[in-house]
């Protein structure tokens, strides 16, 4: 089940803002936690946290590859067609 993200959290500035147009303007990339806090300059923890609200609202997704979870946009929410 996904939970929505409500619009009002897209509207303001926000970390979840910047992840999504972070990855609206980037589609196809990959990212692990640490790597993306070093692009976007924010906290791992509370770049974690926001992540995983994303993903379980449906619009990341993530894969386990060794230790590290990659996160990448998924192309089937309806935010992006």
């Amino acid at each position: 089940m996904t939970t929505p993200v409500p619009f009002f959290v897209l509207r303001q500035e926000s970390a979840k803002r910047r992840i999504l147009v972070y990855y609206l303007t980037h589609p196809g990339k990959e990212h692990y936690l640490r790597e993306l806090a070093v692009l976007l300059q924010m906290d791992p923890a509370n770049l974690c946290r926001d992540l995983k609200t994303l993903e379980s609202a449906g619009i990341l997704r993530s894969q386990l590859r060794g230790q590290q979870k990659y996160f990448v946009l998924d192309r089937s929410y309806p935010l992006y067609e």
